[in-house]
């Protein structure tokens, strides 16, 4: 599975809603490995004053890369998004490019916002 920027978010217990170890769980029950698109990894060490500080967070999970393929499948979702009627911004329609290029589902909280997004398989971390 591929997991965005909140569920790391909710690993540093800054989540309303679900605590540390509810999210560490939820991690913890994926049979496969654990995936992070770049887009997050830069999200979510910004958040920190040292890359060091982030890195027990992002112990275990495959980064993704960013790549002129997965940046041609976020130029068609923003364009499918703006004839829909609207755009989740860019950094999401990275998240979701990844998410839809490798046939992955999506952990977030925020399902609503990637729902609309087609031949993506979103997962709610937050029960």
């Amino acid at each position: 599975m591929i997991y965005d920027t909140n569920f790391f978010i909710a690993l540093q217990g800054r989540k309303k809603g679900i605590t540390a170890k509810q999210a560490r769980d939820w991690a913890a029950k994926d049979p496969g490995a654990l995936y992070v698109p770049r887009i997050v990894e830069i999200e979510f060490l910004a958040g920190f004053a040292t890359d060091a500080d982030a890195a027990p967070y992002l112990r275990g999970f495959v980064v993704l890369p960013m790549d002129s393929t997965v940046l041609k499948e976020t130029v068609r979702i923003m364009r499918e998004l703006r004839i829909a009627g609207g755009g989740i911004g860019a950094a999401d329609s990275i998240i979701a490019a990844t998410a839809r290029l490798y046939g992955l589902p999506l952990v977030t909280d925020n399902v609503k916002h990637f729902k609309r997004i087609g031949g993506v398989d979103v997962r709610s971390f937050v029960a």
